[in-house]
């Protein structure tokens, strides 16, 4: 809500006080001889320390910029009911996704960024959350289960499914979207610098992040970025070539983890036959 425009920061951390301290909004002053003023003051004094919700940009001359900081990486809204059906989205900090998929869902969330447009929040759902697979309690019997539990992704369908969303709350469409740039920030800062553990390795993902385009400063760079990097298609394009996930399709469809630990074991590979040759 704050994102669109329907609150402003001071409401923001007004409402955000009075639901941590379970204060109902009332003309009646709480205590006898405690002035308006006073209650107020107390009130505006406690709204500073939520400030921890948002990065704030001062630029000179400028009012400050607040910018929501998003931290969480499990998906408060794991499935949705729509005209009786139920859909699923993906599990916590990106589990069961397709980098396909977060690519796009990155794409969208950077139009939205840009445009405040909800358009951007709806087609993020309809591409996230879909129905369970075919017969899904016997394929957790076969030896070749990936664990995938939705059916597969296909952008194709999403243009067809999408109206289907319209009628999601918006408040609902920008809880998902925190939740996808609250993965996109741990990746980003490895968790607030101690790093993302998989497999028992301590991983620093900004790695893979650190070298933005020249061109662009937005969450989602494609193949027209700058020098320094190739895009996300480009990653698929890239991966697709050597073989390591199969064809594009194949990579498009690989596990997100999956990708970005390949794309982490090259970076680091590629630091290190840089520190050799110096």
């Amino acid at each position: 809500m704050l994102e669109t425009g329907a609150l402003d920061v001071d409401m923001f951390r007004k409402l955000a006080v009075d639901r941590f301290i379970n204060r109902r909004n009332t003309i009646k002053v709480p205590t006898e001889g405690f002035s308006a003023l006073d209650m107020w003051g107390n009130e505006g004094q406690l709204a500073d320390t939520v400030n921890f919700f948002f990065k704030i940009t001062k630029e000179k001359d400028l009012p400050d910029r607040y910018e929501v900081i998003p931290e969480f990486v499990k998906n408060l809204i794991p499935v949705i009911r729509i005209r009786g059906f139920k859909y699923y989205g993906p599990g916590e900090f990106l589990g069961e996704m397709s980098f396909g998929e977060y690519k796009d869902l990155l794409f969208c969330a950077d139009k939205f960024i840009h445009t405040k447009d909800e358009y951007w929040l709806t087609r993020m759902m309809a591409i996230a959350y879909r129905k369970r697979r075919f017969m899904l309690g016997f394929v957790r019997l076969l030896s070749s289960f990936n664990g995938r539990t939705r059916r597969k992704y296909m952008p194709g369908a999403t243009d067809y499914i999408e109206k289907r969303f319209d009628s999601v709350p918006i408040g609902v469409k920008y809880m998902f979207f925190q939740y996808i740039m609250g993965c996109v920030y741990t990746l980003k800062t490895d968790g607030g610098g101690q790093g993302i553990e998989i497999d028992g390795k301590n991983c620093k993902f900004s790695l893979v992040f650190s070298r933005p385009s020249k061109k662009s400063e937005g969450l989602y760079d494609d193949d027209e970025q700058g020098d320094d990097g190739i895009g996300l298609t480009g990653v698929i394009m890239a991966l697709a070539e050597s073989g390591v996930f199969g064809d594009i399709d194949k990579t498009s469809s690989a596990n997100v983890w999956d990708v970005l630990i390949r794309l982490y074991q090259l970076e680091v590979q590629r630091r290190e036959m840089e520190r050799k040759m110096k």
